[in-house]
């Protein structure tokens, strides 16, 4: 039977060649000790409870290593267990978005979709979300004078940000939240001029989707996007 290090030698030998997934590459480092004392840091992927089969990436790269669980002082084993019981939470956890209508119907929320495929249930959940938005508003040009003001319509890029307590996710079962209602449609009014009467305007503006972060206990352990680039367009607009 290989002891721990013939398994670090193993993650070091396979370090130059190899392409892993990004979020490999970014997964935290656990330290475990072996049951004779000897150490490595390793990013956890996955543990099997069934078999107390546990398989590491060596220092977060190479190829995936497993053994069993055995090998492991007990502090270690209690690390894993903790790791497990975060991991099977995210695994069991399906988020879906949906944009609708408001019961104002210049609003528009998001009604968003928890199913809990675990055996127990998942207490104190908090969803933080952002919403990226390009207003559409009227703007008076420069060439206007107090008379006459000429207006032009521009685009304004913004972000929203919310906060939902979900509380307890039942085992086996589907909750439903809401976001806060975002406006989607306004109305303006805009000075025409000395004794003019003012003009309203409709605007709309364009709900680019939305980003939710799950945590639980105050530990992020989910991200969730509506749809692809949301997280780049959070960067950009909150730059404006």
């Amino acid at each position: 039977m290989r002891h721990l290090t013939s398994l670090l030698l193993i993650g070091i030998q396979t370090l130059a060649g190899a392409v892993f997934a990004s979020e490999c590459a970014a997964a935290e480092l656990t330290p475990l000790n072996s049951t004779d004392g000897r150490s490595i840091h390793a990013a956890i992927d996955n543990f099997n409870p069934r078999n107390n089969q546990l398989s590491v990436r060596i220092n977060g790269q190479g190829k995936l290593v497993t053994f069993g669980i055995d090998r492991l002082d007990k502090a270690s084993q209690q690390i894993v267990a903790d790791w497990y019981e975060v991991y099977s939470v995210v695994k069991s956890l399906t988020i879906r978005s949906e944009r609708i209508p408001a019961k104002n119907k210049k609003e528009r929320l998001f009604e968003i979709e928890l199913s809990c495929a675990a055996e127990k249930d998942i207490k104190d959940v908090r969803i933080d979300y952002i919403v990226p938005i390009k207003r559409s508003v009227m703007k008076p040009e420069e060439n206007s004078t107090a008379k006459t003001v000429k207006y032009e319509r521009v685009t304004e890029d913004t972000v929203i940000e919310g906060s939902i307590d979900v509380g307890t996710i039942v085992a086996r079962s589907k909750r439903n939240v809401y976001s806060e209602a975002i406006e989607a449609t306004s109305i303006q009014s805009i000075p025409q001029g000395e004794d003019k009467d003012p003009k309203e305007v409709t605007n709309k503006h364009s709900i680019k989707g939305i980003l939710l972060k799950v945590y639980i206990d105050d530990k992020l352990i989910r991200e969730y996007e509506s749809q692809n680039g949301v997280k780049e367009l959070i960067a950009k607009y909150s730059k404006g």
